[in-house]
């Protein structure tokens, strides 16, 4: 108990950043139901963004352990590569394709920006929450969910993602 609350007291503001971030995301995905221009079929968007994350990930840590010699963010997060990171954009745009036809009240092209928008700030969301884990020195951001360090370890690239598709989507909206 008392190094919990050493590790409370030494680092208060890294763990108020991540409520407020977290807060932050969901409030974002909150107004995405405001979203106008596409009327009720927004209900798809939460989950577009979420698939996009997902084959992100795993697109980025195929092709990253296949092809990866070129690090990332080494100090941050040693095992990401760019060549990870560029496949994982790769496998999201044509996920973009695919839910573009299956879903097409947005064009192609807005269901690329939207993948490229959730690819960006997801990996800056999943850099963040590794700089904040090296800072407080754990390795993982929990136990619930053993071999995937933590619930916010599943959630991190939509903690930026959601907030970031959110204000795309209304930019592209305005258009």
């Amino acid at each position: 108990m008392r190094k919990v609350k050493q590790l409370l007291k030494e680092n208060w503001i890294p763990i108020v950043a991540g409520i407020l971030l977290t807060k932050w995301a969901v409030d974002y995905a909150y107004r995405m139901r405001g979203y106008d221009a596409i009327g009720s079929e927004w209900l798809v968007l939460p989950f577009a963004i979420f698939i996009f994350n997902w084959v992100n990930d795993t697109g980025a840590y195929c092709t990253g352990m296949l092809f990866g010699k070129h690090k990332l963010f080494e100090r941050i997060s040693p095992k990401k590569s760019w060549e990870g990171s560029i496949g994982g954009s790769v496998f999201c745009i044509i996920s973009s394709f695919i839910l573009a036809h299956f879903f097409p009240f947005m064009s192609t092209g807005v269901w690329i920006g939207l993948a490229l928008t959730v690819v960006i700030f997801g990996t800056w969301g999943d850099l963040t929450e590794s700089l904040l884990k090296r800072r407080l020195g754990i390795k993982d951001s929990g136990n619930i969910l053993p071999g995937h360090g933590g619930m916010l370890d599943r959630f991190d690239s939509a903690i930026l993602a959601i907030p970031a598709a959110v204000v795309y989507l209304y930019v592209v909206s305005l258009f």
